[in-house]
């Protein structure tokens, strides 16, 4: 059963980093930017990975919709020293196997975080400037391990499993 567990673990690893879970890149560039300024970016994504499983079954279409929005400012203080705010949504994941047959159909995978970034930086003339800061983030995610290939032996049901991360 341990390895059962563990490879099922493995594999819903690997779906959420099929979906790719680092979506802002955690971008501190705005520090560099000159005088006072503010930026606001909306992504919206639609990925469409699919593929079959070991059986070569059809899996459809397994990854969701997202948006990756983010918010910027900074602020010149004086003429050596500026600081910065910086809210995104640094990692997430939506994967969930659609309910079709496949011996990995009901598995869902998500995550979703919040990051706050205050960033100073110290101008020491034109060509050397130091910087640094404090970040706040939050990460939720849940597994939900349905489907043929997580059946618990003996219930006919399948099993999850689900996990906060505050760091």
């Amino acid at each position: 059963r341990g390895a059962l567990a563990g490879a099922a673990l493995s594999l819903s690893a690997t779906a959420a980093l099929a979906g790719g879970l680092d979506r802002s890149g955690q971008d501190i560039g705005i520090i560099w930017e000159d005088g006072n300024y503010a930026e606001v970016s909306v992504g919206f994504v639609m990925p469409d990975i699919g593929g079959e499983d070991a059986d070569g079954d059809s899996v459809g279409s397994v990854v969701n919709d997202y948006v990756v929005p983010s918010l910027k400012l900074r602020y010149q203080v004086n003429q050596q020293f500026a600081i910065g705010l910086i809210y995104d949504n640094p990692y997430a994941a939506d994967v969930s196997y659609p309910e079709n047959g496949s011996n990995y159909a009901g598995l869902e995978a998500s995550a979703s975080s919040h990051g706050l970034t205050a960033i100073g930086q110290f101008r020491f003339n034109e060509a050397v400037s130091a910087h640094a800061g404090l970040r706040l983030q939050t990460l939720d995610s849940e597994v939900k391990l349905n489907g043929e290939a997580y059946q618990v032996p003996g219930t006919g049901g399948g099993f999850g499993t689900a996990a906060s991360v505050y760091s």
